[in-house]
């Protein structure tokens, strides 16, 4: 056993090391653990009996790595009460995935390709209050999934596959207080269905598929703050209408709904008349949230559409120039006006070497060979000659001249 000696030891951390399986009795028994960290340790098996001993034991991350689903059921830590899975290849959950963990209060599940959930895998975890299954691919939650749970406050169900929304799964579970469902195929929504979550203070629906919004009676959500609905009445004969007050990079959902004539809803100070022609009612405001309920449990037709309003365009100010100065033109300039100085140098000098060089090649070999000398003085004389009697000295005419010349050098020296 690894750890024999270090009877004191309270936290292990062996992230980033590529363990990759997890041996039986690693740990030894009895050893006064209370966290243990193996994220990204590309663990792709844990042996049976691993974690067995570890009676105080009660964070556990095994984030980024290879476990299966089978690898939970190694899982036998009855002190564990935080366990992190996020990012592994579960696939699905067998039932008694967690029944060895009776204390387990958080629950990480993100990215595990999770695609079904099975009933009754949460029996045994009566004091589970954070549950975080999201950016998996489930397409179906049963709905008596926590019907043995009745202490979730935290439950993320974002970014699967859910086209509807599971209300008889919160049939127990009455405390949650964060609902998180964004990101999924939802395509209408019934706040009926919420009536049982007294204690919800955030519901997130953002992302879905959601054209309808309804209520078959009336819903009491007194605790919920997310929603900031305003109400503003509209006359029947209206076609269109414009909507004020509206922020920038922020999601609203939008409702119209059909009410009887002459309706009068009253809770505490507040009173609402359809028929009522003030400007003021006219004006987009704030209700209460049991107004809200009210009002579309007595709505006979709803229509509602969602949208997210723009990002506040960044505006940038230049400072424009009032007068015109030329210092301040050189001293912008001044790179470029050296760098074409020196060029321009540079270029003259080559050119007076090159002509320099032509000048002294010409002069020696003049020097070495007179009859190239002579030579070059008859083509200088002929080109002349060419050029008086016509517009352009053809090239047969020049090598003409050079063989005459040539031949009459030839005859000399003979």
């Amino acid at each position: 056993m690894a750890f024999d000696s270090l009877k004191k030891l309270r936290v292990i951390n062996l992230s980033f090391n590529p363990l990759r399986i997890l041996h039986k009795n690693l740990f030894q028994h009895g050893l006064p653990l209370s966290s243990l960290l193996l994220d990204s340790c590309e663990i792709e098996y844990v042996e049976n009996g691993t974690f067995e001993g570890l009676n105080n034991l009660k964070h556990l991350t095994i984030k980024n790595n290879a476990l299966k689903s089978n690898d939970l059921l190694c899982l036998d830590i009855p002190s564990l009460k935080h366990l992190g899975l996020s990012y592994n290849i579960l696939d699905y959950l067998p039932v008694e995935a967690f029944s060895n963990l009776p204390l387990l209060e958080t629950l990480y599940l993100e990215h595990c390709n999770v695609d079904k959930i099975i009933e009754g895998t949460f029996i045994n975890n009566r004091n589970l209050e954070k549950l975080n299954i999201a950016q998996n691919i489930i397409s179906n939650i049963p709905e008596k999934l926590f019907s043995a749970v009745n202490s979730i406050s935290q439950l993320n169900i974002s970014n699967n596959f859910l086209d509807y929304a599971p209300y008889n799964m919160f049939d127990n579970s009455t405390l949650i207080e964060t609902l998180d469902m964004a990101d999924n195929l939802i395509p209408k929504i019934e706040l009926s269905g919420f009536g049982k979550l007294r204690k919800l203070k955030s519901l997130i629906l953002r992302k879905n598929e959601i054209q309808l919004v309804s209520s078959s009676k009336r819903v009491v959500l007194n605790e919920l703050i997310l929603f900031d609905i305003k109400l503003k009445l509209v006359d029947k004969n209206t076609m269109s209408t414009l909507i004020t007050d509206l922020t920038t990079n922020t999601h609203y959902i939008v409702c119209i709904l059909t009410m009887y004539e002459d309706f009068v809803i009253g809770f505490d100070d507040n009173f609402v008349f359809a028929n009522d022609t003030d400007s003021e009612a006219n004006k987009t405001s704030n209700i209460d949230r049991n107004l809200l309920n009210a009002l579309i449990a007595q709505s006979p037709a709803s229509e509602c559409v969602s949208f997210d309003t723009m990002k506040k365009p960044l505006i940038v100010k230049i400072k424009t120039n009032k007068g015109f100065k030329m210092s301040t033109i050189l001293n912008r300039r001044t790179g470029l006006i050296v760098g074409c100085c020196l060029g321009f140098v540079v270029f003259f000098i080559m050119v007076t070497v090159l002509l320099y060089t032509k000048v002294k090649e010409r002069k020696r070999i003049a020097k070495s060979d007179p009859a190239w000398s002579e030579m070059n003085d008859y083509h200088s004389m002929q080109s002349k000659e060419d050029i008086q009697d016509s517009t352009t000295a053809s090239t047969d005419n020049i090598l003409l001249g050079m063989t005459k010349h040539i031949n009459l050098s030839f005859d000399k020296t003979k």
